[in-house]
């Protein structure tokens, strides 16, 4: 970058960046909140329009790590490769780099098959992000844009993570690397080191002793170790309790148990079906005048196919009136051709409205459908299980307790939390911490003291 400045619309953000990052060099990148950190890796992917001065890339591709954590519905394998090949060697290297190995052996037989649900509802901030950093490590680029994957995890993880993944010994040595983080302790190994104040680039000379002093600090709060694993990627079990479920399809015409539910449904009733039958017609009434030029020729289209069909059918009523003219009274066969001559307009009436029904139709099945999914109060319910009703000013203080809480997303999952005695008392800030991904071990052993309440 050569005096760049970049802006959002019509909105400044980065003024005359000048930078220059060598080829295999890790940068760390710093400064304050909504200083312009993520805006200078929007910058570098060309997401942010360039206003004025120089911005020039030498690599051919580019892997980022955002720094909210992007996962689909699918498998934790799935949501690493982002339909790259697998390469088994590298997978497992980026899955122990990133420190995933533990949780997917924390998984059971299922591991990287486990399916995750839409935005990774059933995984925690840190092993999102751990995911996210994987898919991006997974990736063999050039240049590598690491949005601040270090904050959602706890600092001996922290520590792993840029050891095993970012720093001069790690997985992606060699690489050039672009890490923003306010943990400004890591960036005592890096070569380079930039802190953003107000859009602007300065260069920061940093005094080691202070920062290594604030690594040994760090790493003392927390000395418990992680035991090695000697995790392998599955390759036979499912995901047999998957999270996600394949939506239901139904072929054919709509069952007529369906339209009985319709009119018959106590908020409907006799009445109710009435105003849906005028609430029909009128919708055909007011589709016919706000037809588009596709569908009126396609009404075109199908109504001279069945005015060819209407026409067969006077023609073989009329030569059977002829024919047989001697057998018949001559008024019942010119009754018959008069019929068969107004059919033409009913039979494309009746085709067209029966088409419409049939689509809207869609809608009464669904919801006929979800009308018979078991009520959630009801799973797993029995004569003694009597939903507690609380007394009208419930709650009047502000007290949490658990007993024996145990914790589970769905009947056939297993539990998340386990085994929880917990008494928060009115006015007390209570804190957690603990490994990321580690709370229902927490929560299920009473001997590992993770809890610190503060008394206000």
């Amino acid at each position: 970058m050569e005096n760049a400045s970049f802006v959002w619309k019509d909105t400044p953000s980065l003024f005359s960046l000048n930078l220059k990052v060598s080829s295999g060099n890790l940068v760390g990148v710093t400064g304050a909140i909504g200083a312009g950190k993520s805006t200078l890796l929007a910058a570098i992917l060309g997401e942010i329009n360039l206003f004025s001065g120089k911005l020039q890339l030498y690599v051919d591709s580019i892997s980022y790590a955002p720094q909210s954590a992007w996962i689909f519905a699918d498998t934790i394998r799935a949501n690493i490769l982002l339909g790259k090949p697998m390469d088994e060697e590298r997978y497992k290297n980026v899955i122990k780099a990133c420190c995933l190995d533990i949780d997917l052996q924390n998984f059971g037989d299922v591991g990287d098959l486990l399916m995750i649900g839409d935005k990774g509802v059933n995984l925690s901030g840190g092993q999102r992000a751990r995911i996210s950093l994987a898919r991006a490590l997974y990736a063999d680029a050039d240049l590598y844009l690491l949005d601040d994957p270090l904050a959602a995890v706890d600092p001996k993880v922290a520590k792993n993570i840029f050891d095993q993944c970012i720093g001069p010994r790690s997985l992606l040595r060699g690489k050039t690397r672009i890490l923003v983080t306010h943990q400004t302790h890591f960036l005592v190994e890096s070569d380079q080191i930039i802190v953003i104040r107000n859009g602007r680039i300065d260069e920061l000379e940093t005094e080691k002793q202070a920062v290594v002093e604030q690594s040994n600090e760090t790493s003392e709060t927390d000395a418990s170790n992680d035991t090695d694993t000697d995790w392998t990627p599955n390759k036979a079990t499912t995901d047999s309790n998957s999270i996600v479920k394949d939506e239901t399809t139904l072929e054919g015409g709509i069952q007529w148990k369906v339209w009985f539910q319709l009119f018959t449904s106590p908020p409907l009733r006799w009445f109710g079906a009435f105003v849906m039958i005028i609430l029909m017609l009128g919708s055909e009434a007011l589709y016919d005048f706000t037809n588009n030029w596709l569908a009126l020729c396609t009404g075109r289209w199908l109504g001279l196919r069945l005015d060819h069909m209407t026409s067969l059918l006077t023609l073989v009523t009329a030569v059977l009136a002829v024919a047989l003219r001697h057998q018949i009274d001559p008024s019942a066969a010119a009754l018959s051709i008069t019929y068969c001559i107004t059919l033409t307009g009913l039979f494309q009436w009746a085709i067209r409205l029966s088409a419409e029904v049939e689509n809207y139709m869609t809608s009464a099945e669904r919801i006929y459908e979800y009308g018979q999914l078991e009520s959630e109060s009801h799973r797993n319910s029995n004569a003694s299980n009597v939903l507690v009703q609380p007394s009208s000013d419930w709650p009047s203080h502000g007290i949490i307790e658990f007993k024996n809480y145990t914790f589970r997303y769905r009947p056939e999952l297993d539990p998340v939390l386990k085994r929880v005695n917990l008494r928060i008392e009115s006015k007390e800030k209570i804190g957690i911490i603990g490994r990321t991904g580690i709370v229902t071990f927490f929560f299920s052993n009473p001997s590992v003291e993770h809890l610190t309440t503060v008394q206000t």
